[in-house]
């Protein structure tokens, strides 16, 4: 009921704004903070995981991200990928031997794979990540572009 009271009372004294606008804009900021905070956008693979990713719109060429791919420093991993239960490619992920420059993290990786026109579905398709060795390896959420 917080929440629920919380914007309700937003939204009563919103009521004396002049500007729609700015009151629009006032309440998806109060939405948007009573959110909880989304996880959902990295993966941590432990074991094999499969995500359904939704399908891309348009024509052409499709093609795979794997974005900002992190490992723990010193490590290294071998991740299996699969689109639609059909073998895609195989990553081999060494670990930096280099000591970095600054105190913050490390960027990650990103990997680019075309995807044969024989696994493509017109719906969404499921990518499976199975660890070979390493199994301390975070991503972002994979997903798919149509183009050149």
């Amino acid at each position: 009921m917080g929440r629920a009271a919380d914007a309700a009372s937003v939204l009563i004294d919103m009521h004396g704004m002049r500007s729609t606008v700015l009151a629009s804009a006032a309440l998806i900021t109060v939405m948007a903070a009573a959110l909880p905070a989304c996880s959902s956008t990295r993966l941590h693979v432990v074991a094999p995981v499969t995500v359904t990713v939704p399908p891309a719109k348009g024509s052409g060429p499709m093609t795979l991200h794997i974005d900002d791919l992190r490992m723990p420093e010193g490590k290294g991993a071998i991740l299996r990928v699969y689109v639609n239960g059909d073998f895609l490619d195989e990553l081999v992920l060494v670990p930096s031997r280099s000591q970095p420059s600054s105190a913050r993290p490390r960027q990650g990786q990103n990997f680019i794979f075309p995807v044969p026109a024989s696994v493509r579905s017109g719906s969404s398709m499921r990518v499976k990540l199975v660890p070979v060795r390493g199994t301390d390896v975070t991503l972002k959420r994979p997903y798919v572009t149509i183009g050149r």
